[in-house]
Protein backbone atom coordinates (compact mmCIF):
# COMPACT_ATOMS: atom_id res chain seq x y z
CA UNK A 1 0.00 0.00 0.00
CA UNK A 2 2.88 2.38 1.19
CA UNK A 3 4.53 1.85 -2.48
CA UNK A 4 1.40 2.60 -4.44
CA UNK A 5 0.75 5.95 -2.82
CA UNK A 6 5.01 6.82 -2.94
CA UNK A 7 4.46 6.41 -6.53
CA UNK A 8 1.21 8.17 -6.95
CA UNK A 9 2.29 11.68 -5.18
CA UNK A 10 5.42 11.93 -7.40
CA UNK A 11 3.16 11.63 -10.75
CA UNK A 12 0.75 13.83 -9.78
CA UNK A 13 3.79 16.61 -8.70
CA UNK A 14 5.22 15.95 -12.09
CA UNK A 15 2.35 16.39 -13.97
CA UNK A 16 1.82 19.52 -11.98
CA UNK A 17 5.62 20.73 -13.18
CA UNK A 18 5.16 19.73 -16.88
CA UNK A 19 1.45 22.07 -16.38
CA UNK A 20 3.26 25.00 -15.09
CA UNK A 21 5.02 26.07 -18.36
CA UNK A 22 2.48 25.26 -20.24
CA UNK A 23 0.54 28.11 -19.17
CA UNK A 24 2.88 30.72 -18.38
CA UNK A 25 4.93 30.84 -21.85
CA UNK A 26 2.58 33.00 -23.84
CA UNK A 27 2.48 36.39 -25.65
CA UNK A 28 0.48 38.91 -23.97
CA UNK A 29 -1.24 42.38 -24.91
CA UNK A 30 -2.64 45.08 -22.75
CA UNK A 31 -4.69 47.74 -24.10
CA UNK A 32 -4.95 51.03 -21.98
CA UNK A 33 -8.15 53.18 -22.59
CA UNK A 34 -8.69 56.82 -21.58
CA UNK A 35 -11.70 56.02 -19.71
CA UNK A 36 -9.59 53.93 -17.70
CA UNK A 37 -10.65 50.74 -19.29
CA UNK A 38 -8.20 48.15 -20.16
CA UNK A 39 -8.00 45.01 -21.68
CA UNK A 40 -5.62 41.91 -21.69
CA UNK A 41 -5.64 39.14 -24.35
CA UNK A 42 -2.66 36.21 -24.10
CA UNK A 43 -1.94 34.01 -26.51
CA UNK A 44 0.83 30.96 -27.88
CA UNK A 45 -0.74 31.30 -31.82
CA UNK A 46 -0.72 33.88 -34.01
CA UNK A 47 -4.00 35.65 -34.20
CA UNK A 48 -5.85 36.36 -37.85
CA UNK A 49 -8.26 39.07 -36.06
CA UNK A 50 -10.00 39.81 -32.57
CA UNK A 51 -12.06 42.30 -31.67
CA UNK A 52 -11.91 43.82 -28.09
CA UNK A 53 -14.62 43.57 -25.67
CA UNK A 54 -17.84 45.16 -26.27
CA UNK A 55 -17.67 47.36 -23.17
CA UNK A 56 -13.87 48.47 -24.04
CA UNK A 57 -14.97 52.63 -24.34
CA UNK A 58 -12.66 55.34 -25.33
CA UNK A 59 -9.39 55.71 -27.18
CA UNK A 60 -6.58 53.85 -26.28
CA UNK A 61 -3.84 55.73 -24.81
CA UNK A 62 -1.23 53.02 -24.34
CA UNK A 63 -0.69 49.29 -25.88
CA UNK A 64 1.61 46.89 -23.94
CA UNK A 65 3.04 43.74 -25.91
CA UNK A 66 5.05 41.58 -24.97
CA UNK A 67 5.81 38.87 -27.66
CA UNK A 68 7.87 36.21 -25.70
CA UNK A 69 6.53 32.53 -26.01
CA UNK A 70 8.74 29.33 -24.51
CA UNK A 71 7.62 26.89 -27.26
CA UNK A 72 6.58 28.64 -29.81
CA UNK A 73 7.28 31.17 -32.66
CA UNK A 74 7.35 34.50 -31.34
CA UNK A 75 4.82 37.15 -33.13
CA UNK A 76 7.26 40.23 -34.44
CA UNK A 77 4.28 42.69 -35.64
CA UNK A 78 1.09 43.51 -33.73
CA UNK A 79 -1.15 45.61 -36.00
CA UNK A 80 -3.82 47.41 -34.52
CA UNK A 81 -7.28 48.64 -36.11
CA UNK A 82 -10.19 51.53 -35.62
CA UNK A 83 -13.10 49.25 -36.14
CA UNK A 84 -14.34 46.33 -35.28
CA UNK A 85 -13.59 43.39 -37.84
CA UNK A 86 -9.85 44.54 -38.22
CA UNK A 87 -11.72 47.17 -40.40
CA UNK A 88 -10.87 50.86 -40.48
CA UNK A 89 -7.41 52.86 -39.63
CA UNK A 90 -4.46 50.43 -38.84
CA UNK A 91 -1.48 51.33 -36.32
CA UNK A 92 1.48 48.72 -36.93
CA UNK A 93 3.88 48.32 -34.09
CA UNK A 94 6.38 45.69 -32.20
CA UNK A 95 7.46 44.73 -29.24
CA UNK A 96 7.17 47.56 -26.21
CA UNK A 97 4.58 49.99 -24.71
CA UNK A 98 4.77 53.43 -26.75
CA UNK A 99 2.03 55.88 -25.77
CA UNK A 100 -0.30 57.05 -28.66
CA UNK A 101 -0.11 61.38 -28.31
CA UNK A 102 -2.82 61.67 -29.59
CA UNK A 103 -4.84 58.36 -28.16
CA UNK A 104 -6.18 56.11 -30.69
CA UNK A 105 -9.47 54.40 -31.76
CA UNK A 106 -8.77 50.33 -31.09
CA UNK A 107 -11.31 48.10 -31.62
CA UNK A 108 -9.98 44.97 -33.28
CA UNK A 109 -6.29 43.41 -33.81
CA UNK A 110 -4.24 41.01 -35.66
CA UNK A 111 -1.03 39.69 -34.70
CA UNK A 112 1.81 37.80 -36.77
Amino acid sequence: MKLTQSLTLPAAFLLTLLAIPATTSAWHITFHSVTGDRVDAEGTQDVDCANLRGDYDGKTKQVYFDPETDWYPDPTRLTLFGKANCQGGTYTMGPGAPPFNPPKWVKSYKLE
